[in-house]
Protein backbone atom coordinates (compact mmCIF):
# COMPACT_ATOMS: atom_id res chain seq x y z
CA UNK A 1 0.00 0.00 0.00
CA UNK A 2 2.85 2.35 0.76
CA UNK A 3 4.34 1.82 -2.66
CA UNK A 4 0.97 2.58 -4.25
CA UNK A 5 0.62 5.71 -2.11
CA UNK A 6 4.04 6.96 -3.12
CA UNK A 7 3.29 6.15 -6.75
CA UNK A 8 -0.10 7.88 -6.63
CA UNK A 9 -2.13 4.72 -7.34
CA UNK A 10 -3.51 4.03 -3.85
CA UNK A 11 -7.11 4.80 -4.86
CA UNK A 12 -7.05 1.80 -7.23
CA UNK A 13 -6.82 -0.63 -4.28
CA UNK A 14 -10.18 -1.92 -3.02
CA UNK A 15 -8.82 -2.09 0.55
CA UNK A 16 -8.07 1.64 0.45
CA UNK A 17 -11.69 2.64 -0.06
CA UNK A 18 -13.55 4.81 2.41
CA UNK A 19 -14.60 2.60 5.36
CA UNK A 20 -16.53 5.12 7.45
CA UNK A 21 -17.85 8.60 6.95
CA UNK A 22 -15.38 10.01 9.48
CA UNK A 23 -12.17 8.35 8.31
CA UNK A 24 -10.27 8.77 5.11
CA UNK A 25 -7.46 6.46 4.00
CA UNK A 26 -5.59 9.31 2.33
CA UNK A 27 -5.51 11.27 5.58
CA UNK A 28 -4.08 8.21 7.37
CA UNK A 29 -1.26 7.97 4.84
CA UNK A 30 -0.72 11.71 5.00
CA UNK A 31 -0.20 11.25 8.75
CA UNK A 32 2.31 8.47 8.05
CA UNK A 33 4.27 10.72 5.70
CA UNK A 34 4.17 13.57 8.25
CA UNK A 35 5.45 11.26 10.99
CA UNK A 36 8.29 10.04 8.80
CA UNK A 37 9.28 13.66 8.17
CA UNK A 38 8.93 14.56 11.85
CA UNK A 39 11.41 11.88 12.87
CA UNK A 40 13.66 12.41 9.83
CA UNK A 41 13.16 8.89 8.49
CA UNK A 42 13.35 7.81 4.88
CA UNK A 43 12.09 4.75 3.07
CA UNK A 44 14.14 3.26 0.28
CA UNK A 45 13.49 0.39 -2.08
CA UNK A 46 15.12 -2.97 -1.57
CA UNK A 47 14.71 -5.25 -4.52
CA UNK A 48 11.70 -4.88 -6.77
CA UNK A 49 8.86 -5.05 -4.27
CA UNK A 50 10.21 -4.22 -0.80
CA UNK A 51 10.67 -1.01 1.12
CA UNK A 52 13.41 -0.65 3.64
CA UNK A 53 13.91 1.83 6.45
CA UNK A 54 17.38 3.01 7.32
CA UNK A 55 18.16 5.04 10.40
CA UNK A 56 20.86 7.73 10.29
CA UNK A 57 22.69 6.17 13.26
CA UNK A 58 22.98 2.75 11.59
CA UNK A 59 25.35 1.56 8.89
CA UNK A 60 22.95 -1.22 7.80
CA UNK A 61 19.21 -1.22 7.30
CA UNK A 62 16.87 -2.26 10.10
CA UNK A 63 15.52 -5.80 10.21
CA UNK A 64 12.29 -7.21 11.58
CA UNK A 65 14.20 -8.34 14.67
CA UNK A 66 15.66 -4.95 15.57
CA UNK A 67 13.20 -2.41 14.17
CA UNK A 68 11.55 -1.52 17.50
CA UNK A 69 14.89 -1.15 19.29
CA UNK A 70 16.38 0.97 16.53
CA UNK A 71 13.27 3.18 16.32
CA UNK A 72 13.50 3.87 20.07
CA UNK A 73 17.22 4.61 19.75
CA UNK A 74 16.59 6.98 16.84
CA UNK A 75 13.99 8.92 18.85
CA UNK A 76 16.29 9.06 21.92
CA UNK A 77 19.17 10.36 19.82
CA UNK A 78 16.86 12.94 18.25
CA UNK A 79 15.85 14.25 21.68
CA UNK A 80 19.48 14.34 22.83
CA UNK A 81 20.39 16.89 20.15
Amino acid sequence: MLQRFLNGTLQEQPIASLKTQHADISSVWTDVVATLRQYNLRLQTRGDDHFDIKFPHMAKSATTKNIAREMKMHIKLGHAL
